[in-house]
């Protein structure tokens, strides 16, 4: 919900809509952009995230395939510093991003995406969790060039399939990997498919394959 806030106070149409008028004078929305490019970076603060939710969202909205916010536009445009419209009383603004039931481990959990149709810092720990295992492989397999793969497998504890698409996995395109660690991946992704997919060494190649390009 933070991010997509974020979103609305750095997009610099999102601000000219909301000023509406007033913004015709590009002084004016000079100032209402460089203020929205503060009050992005103030929301993402983990202490400022609760009062700023309380200040503007009005409403929210869960559906199967879709999450809508109902922000206060009169709200919006004390924080911009804009004169409030004669009719802005009930004035709403509506960010919808798309959302998808994905299967993490165990639990069903809906993942709100943002416009590329990436997870909106949604973290999937158990994604997180296959990399750093696959990292940890790689690292045995560099410390021990000496040994068969079937015997790092069996040093490690693991099955030698799981063990060699471990290795698959830990040569990801460092972009893709900071992506899953930062929560941003496609929300298709998950640790089921990156462990069985058929992962080609191009990293553009596996962009195009996982749904980063």
């Amino acid at each position: 919900m933070i991010g997509r806030l974020q979103k609305m106070f750095s997009d610099r149409s999102a601000i000219a809509s909301v000023i509406g008028s007033a913004g015709t004078d590009a002084a004016t929305l000079k100032a209402a952009l460089t203020l929205g490019q503060r009050l992005a970076a103030y929301a993402g603060l983990p202490e400022h995230r609760r009062g700023v939710i309380e200040q503007l969202v009005a409403k929210v909205q869960l559906a199967d395939d879709h999450f809508a916010i109902d922000v206060d536009g009169a709200a919006v445009r004390r924080l911009l510093q804009i004169e409030p419209r004669d009719d802005s009383a009930d004035e709403r603004i509506t960010l919808v991003s798309s959302a998808a039931k994905v299967r993490r481990g165990k639990d069903v959990k809906l993942v709100i995406a943002d416009n590329d149709g990436r997870a909106d810092q949604a973290q999937d720990h158990v994604l997180v969790a296959l990399l750093a295992e696959a990292r940890d492989a790689y690292a045995l397999v560099i410390r021990r060039p000496d040994r068969s793969v079937r015997e790092l497998a069996r040093e490690s504890g693991k099955c030698r399939t799981r063990f060699g698409r471990l290795i698959r996995v830990a040569l990801l395109a460092p972009d893709i990997v900071q992506s899953c660690i930062d929560g941003t991946q496609p929300m298709r992704l998950t640790a089921r498919m990156l462990l069985e997919a058929d992962l080609p060494i191009s990293w553009d190649a596996q962009r195009k394959m996982l749904g980063f390009i």
